[in-house]
């Protein structure tokens, strides 16, 4: 079976562009879709969903299967959107408003949860762990703009609880850009300056 690889790219003019790799191994334009007003700065994908997140403060999720369809756009943040996650009925977004958001794939806008620390100004930053049993996410963990990496825990949990995690031997104003969960256990964090930790 012959499968083509298909990536895709935001624009700082709002477009999402699907590339699709060619039997010749080129990869040429499949899809050009103009839903954002500014740049977009987060490009998500997760089973058949695509989600998207920029300088308009607007999410926008699409269903991808030969062509994208958009399934919902809403205005979600109070100032730039970095980042967001998805799970099957979630998509999680993160900005420079200091807070993530968590939303339903039926969202109109209403927010189910909201975490945030009033004295960062960003959370640039996070990745989520799911359940395997029924795919919901969990835990997540973010990088933000003090330097710090926070851990928060989905069920039964009050919403503000969080567990700040240590960073060591890290340069001084130096704060995470990039945080990933290799698995339950182990997490990476990429600073801004390059230097990469093992938490």
């Amino acid at each position: 079976m012959n499968e083509s690889i298909i990536f895709a790219a935001g624009t700082v003019f709002g477009q999402l562009i699907l590339y699709e790799q060619d039997s010749n191994d080129y990869f040429h334009e499949k899809s050009n879709v103009s839903h954002h007003n500014g740049a977009i700065f987060g490009i998500t994908y997760y089973e058949n969903f695509l989600c998207t997140v920029g300088d308009d403060r607007t999410v926008k999720l699409y269903k991808f299967h030969n062509n994208l369809e958009l399934l919902a756009s809403f205005f979600a943040h109070e100032a730039r959107i970095w980042q967001s996650c998805l799970t099957s009925t979630y998509i999680l977004t993160c900005g420079e408003d200091s807070s993530i958001r968590l939303w339903s794939h039926k969202s109109t806008g209403e927010i189910l949860r909201c975490f945030s620390v009033h004295r960062c100004k960003s959370v640039w930053c996070m990745d989520i762990l799911r359940d395997n049993d029924n795919n919901k996410p969990l835990i997540i963990i973010s990088g933000w703009s003090d330097g710090g990496v926070r851990r928060y825990h989905l069920d039964d949990v009050p919403i503000d609880s969080q567990e700040v995690i240590l960073l060591n031997n890290i340069i001084q104003n130096d704060y995470p850009r990039n945080v990933i969960f290799l698995n339950s256990i182990i997490m990476i964090v990429q600073m801004n300056s390059g230097q990469l930790l093992k938490i």
